[in-house]
């Protein structure tokens, strides 16, 4: 077996199936162990090609993670050609990786004795690891040991080779899926009232009956049946002033004056036909 330090790389295998581990003697919290299939500008081909606890396999089975055993299986001819490396990072769910003992990667060819080791040593203060890699070079595939320390999250990581993370704390394990044919839910059927404490009763005489009228529309107002209409009322005439006393009095004279001058005329004419 190979022992790569910090920085160092090794070959690996040209072909066939790859087996990718990290061990480790204790941990804080859980640990997830992740792999980002990048192209040449670093970025995952799709979504689908970032393979954790959460997304078992990747397209065509070409990686596939075992996230009881921090294990990956990769199978080298089943990866497209678009893909240029593999990158292999570990999350704390809390604490950070100078509290991880004894971590070790291991890289090795499911066909053969070789295999390539390294020893995660250095302290690091950080919540993620970026573990080691996995790379095409001159038709074969290397592996580089890197052991730098990310400050971020698993999302964090998403984001930074290009996953489209739409859950902001992916860390957090999923729940157990529900029943095919859930049981019926029971009736809610309205429960009886509580009886009241016997040291909260009142008694019957201190509790005001609250009476609730019902809200009936306005009635026009009419009188009762058996009160007699009210008699109406004539307003005073309002009395003449001077002025219309004077014209009054003057219409009066003068219609008794043409009556004095009517009669005076039928006089004079009686006396006239008795002479005759």
């Amino acid at each position: 077996m190979k022992e790569l330090i910090k920085g160092a790389n090794a070959p690996l295998a040209a072909s066939g199936r790859v087996q990718i581990r990290l061990l480790w003697s204790s941990v804080p919290g859980e640990l997830d162990f992740a792999c980002f299939a990048l192209d040449g500008h670093d970025r995952v081909l799709a979504d689908d090609w970032f393979v954790f606890y959460n997304q078992p396999a990747s397209p065509g089975d070409a990686i596939r993670i075992d996230p009881n055993r921090a294990a990956f299986l990769i199978n080298l001819d089943a990866l497209p050609g678009a893909v240029r490396k593999c990158i292999f990072t570990a999350t704390l769910s809390s604490g950070n990786f100078q509290a991880v003992t004894d971590a070790t990667f291991i890289a090795a060819p499911t066909a053969g004795d070789y295999a390539v080791r390294f020893r995660l040593t250095d302290p690091i203060e950080s919540r993620s690891l970026w573990v080691a890699e996995l790379y095409r070079y001159d038709g074969a595939w290397k592996v580089r040991a890197k052991g730098e320390g990310l400050k971020t999250d698993l999302a964090g990581l998403s984001r930074l080779f290009g996953v489209d993370v739409l859950d902001e704390t992916p860390s957090i394990r999923p729940l157990p899926a529900a029943p095919a044919n859930p049981p019926p839910l029971p009736i809610n059927r309205p429960a009886a009232p509580l009886p009241l404490p016997t040291d909260s009763v009142l008694p019957a005489a201190s509790v005001p009956l609250l009476t609730v009228q019902p809200r009936l529309a306005p009635l026009a107002a009419t009188a009762p049946p058996s009160t007699p209409p009210a008699p109406a009322v004539v307003p005073p005439t309002p009395p003449l002033d001077r002025h219309e006393k004077l014209k009054t009095y003057a219409t009066l004279a003068i219609a008794f004056g043409s009556l004095t001058t009517a009669i005076t005329t039928l006089i004079a004419l009686l006396i006239t036909q008795c002479h005759r």
